[in-house]
């Protein structure tokens, strides 16, 4: 278990690392959905609102070109930590089939939800703004969820302070 724990943090690290070169600003500032638009124009991605009644978004390609859809009805933190993490499918996890037949038809998508999830909240809560705080804190700072509001504590296991 203790090797599994590692090899997650040396993972997240790897992550942090690369968004914090790919994306100006991450893990330093807090992002807003202004920054994101900006950012997608940059890279040729298209974003399109969407009114979905379940999903938060989606990302996918069509031929060369990747889409970013996010659900109008979510708040506007919700906006941000979905649509950075749609971004980060398209940045990171690539969209070609050969990848699925190369692993045998199996691609761990809990992993690559949870990179995308870390590549959202720290997008809109940022290291520099949650050190010291508890879940309560943070739901309360930056109006998201208890769910999410752990999820960003528990990524403290890993502070990326030299990034920052």
């Amino acid at each position: 278990m203790r090797s599994a724990a590692r090899r997650k943090r040396r993972t997240d690290r790897f992550l942090v690392e690369r968004f914090t070169e790919w994306i100006p600003g991450w893990g330093r500032r807090q992002l807003s959905i202004v920054d994101f638009y900006e950012l997608s124009e940059s890279l040729g991605v298209e974003v399109v609102e969407y009114p979905f009644e379940q999903d938060a978004g989606h990302a996918f390609w069509v031929g060369d070109i990747p889409y970013v859809y996010y659900s109008s009805k979510l708040s506007g933190p919700e906006q941000v930590i979905t649509c950075y993490h749609e971004l980060a499918h398209i940045l990171y996890h690539p969209p070609r089939p050969e990848v699925f037949k190369r692993t045998g038809n199996l691609w761990n998508w809990s992993k690559c939800d949870r990179q995308a999830e870390i590549v959202g909240v720290i997008a809109w809560m940022p290291e520099p703004m949650v050190h010291d705080l508890t879940v309560s804190d943070l739901m309360k700072e930056f109006g998201v969820s208890r769910e999410v509001a752990e999820f960003r504590i528990n990524l403290s296991l890993w502070r990326f302070r030299a990034l920052t």
